[in-house]
C-alpha cells in the first residue's frame, strides 16, 4: 500500500502481472488492500472521493470490480475516482474519474491500461515526493 521503493519488488510484479491484466478484463483478483476497500465498503463506509497513485489506482479499480461483478454497484455509486501515475479502467456507476500523468512519468506509461479521461502533467515523473520540488507529481493541485 505504498511504502516507496521498499515495496517495488513485492507489489511491482503482482502489479504488473496480475493487475494490469485483470484490470483489463474487468476481472477481480485476490489482493488484500483491495479487500481492506470492499470490507470498508461493506461496513458501510461511503467515501465522497478515491484517490490512488500508481499500484494504488490497480487496487482502488480491483475493489470497484469486485462490488460491481458481486452486484454491489449501488455502494460505490457516483463516487468521485482521481488516479496519479498509472491509468486504469473502472466498471460502470464510477461518478467523476479522473486521471493525471506525469509527461516525464516513464514507470507511469509502462503501468498504464487506460487512457480515458488523462491528463497530462508537464516535466513531473513518477514521484509524490515533494522533496523533488520542480518534479513530483503535486497530488494536492489536483484535488
Amino acid at each position: 500500500m505504498g511504502y516507496g521503493d521498499g515495496s517495488i519488488y513485492t507489489e511491482g510484479p503482482q502489479g504488473y502481472f496480475i493487475g494490469r491484466p485483470s484490470n483489463v478484463l474487468g476481472v477481480w483478483y485476490e489482493e488484500p488492500a483491495s479487500q481492506t476497500i470492499v470490507d470498508l465498503y461493506a461496513a458501510g463506509a461511503r467515501p465522497a472521493m478515491l484517490v490512488g497513485h500508481s499500484k494504488g489506482n490497480v487496487d482502488i479499480a480491483n475493489a470497484l470490480f469486485k462490488m460491481y461483478n458481486e452486484g454491489n454497484q449501488s455502494w460505490y455509486e457516483g463516487v468521485t475516482f482521481k488516479t496519479f501515475g498509472c491509468g486504469v479502467n473502472v466498471p460502470d456507476g464510477v461518478g467523476s474519474f479522473q486521471q493525471y500523468i506525469g509527461t516525464l512519468d516513464t514507470l507511469g506509461y509502462t503501468n498504464t491500461v487506460s487512457w480515458r479521461n488523462m491528463t497530462y502533467v508537464y516535466g513531473r515523473y513518477h514521484t509524490t515526493n515533494p522533496f523533488y520540488a520542480f518534479t513530483y507529481m503535486p497530488i494536492q493541485n489536483y484535488l
